[in-house]
């Protein structure tokens, strides 16, 4: 799900491709954008699926990376998309989200900037060069994020990792692999 805000029909919506659909082409069937448009008493909201916005934008390539786009305009002025009742479109967002395969969804999370780890996100609080006796903070919070990670999820670096049975590239000898792949259990 990723939301957008435009104030008016000149402002352009813009979501990177690699959200939408997977490297075939096919879209994230759970991939859901809605939008918001307007100001105060006049707000509006759309609710588009991968597919939807397939059809309705245009690609592009910017700063070297492929994004679709479109004119807020066209979303307004069209009403295909607008949430008229909210309980119709939680629903469809619900049954999406029931149908969705689980491995498909991970190898998506595994693939987005949203989990790639650095040291330096930690609350800036928690840098102070106090002395204690339990080490590093810094790096203690970072090994503590990364085993959360991948308890989490499935990551792209850990490929090389997994069971020789496993028929998943993906998995990458993960947890979840390890105790839930029927291949790794035999």
């Amino acid at each position: 799900m990723q939301v957008k805000f435009i104030q008016d029909g000149s402002t352009y919506i813009k979501v990177h491709r690699s959200y939408v659909t997977d490297q075939n082409g096919s879209p994230y069937n759970e991939f859901f954008l809605l939008v918001f448009a307007g100001k105060e008493d006049e707000q509006r909201s759309f609710l588009l699926s991968s597919a939807d916005m397939l059809k309705e934008f245009n690609e592009i390539k910017d700063e070297g990376k492929v994004l679709l786009r479109l004119r807020g305009a066209q979303l307004i002025n069209g009403s295909n998309y607008e949430i008229k009742m909210r309980k119709p479109a939680l629903d469809r967002i619900e049954h999406a989200l029931k149908n969705a395969d689980f491995l498909a969804n991970r190898r998506f999370i595994g693939t987005t900037r949203y989990v790639q780890l650095s040291p330096d996100q930690i609350d800036h609080d928690l840098t102070m060069p106090l002395h204690n006796g339990w080490g590093d903070i810094r790096k203690e919070f970072f090994k503590g994020k990364k085993k959360l990670q991948s308890t989490l999820y499935l990551r792209p670096e850990d490929e090389g990792e997994r069971p020789a049975r496993c028929p998943s590239p993906v998995l990458s000898g993960s947890r979840f692999c390890e105790s839930s792949c029927p291949a790794a259990l035999g």
